[in-house]
């Protein structure tokens, strides 16, 4: 957003930023229910497919593929810790820093 705001600011333009900054949430939150809605599709559309075991077949009330989201979550888990053995703190924190801009941008 200070990008956005010093650039608006240097071309005559000082009231876009809240604006820009209302599309960007608009965008993000579009971004994560269409990410929801292909997660719960994507476990619908892998029933009955014989190279996932049983256990990813099974949804919650809720539809949420629950068993493959916690898998992929301490898989996921265990690539940070890996990823993080033999860095400093610093080192440590840029890679926090990363996945959290790359989670936001992906989807």
């Amino acid at each position: 957003m200070q990008a956005i705001d010093r650039t608006a600011m240097r071309i005559g333009l000082g009231g876009v930023t809240p604006a820009a900054a209302f599309m960007i949430s608009l965008g993000s939150l579009g971004g994560r229910r269409r990410l929801a809605r292909r997660v719960r599709t994507g476990s619908r559309s892998s029933r009955g497919s014989t190279s996932l075991p049983a256990a990813f077949d099974g949804c919650t009330r809720g539809g949420d593929p629950a068993f493959a989201l916690v898998t992929q979550t301490i898989i996921a888990a265990l690539f940070v810790v890996m990823g993080q053995a033999g860095t400093t703190v610093r080192g440590a924190y840029g890679i926090l820093v990363n996945m959290a801009i790359i989670t936001f941008f992906i989807p």
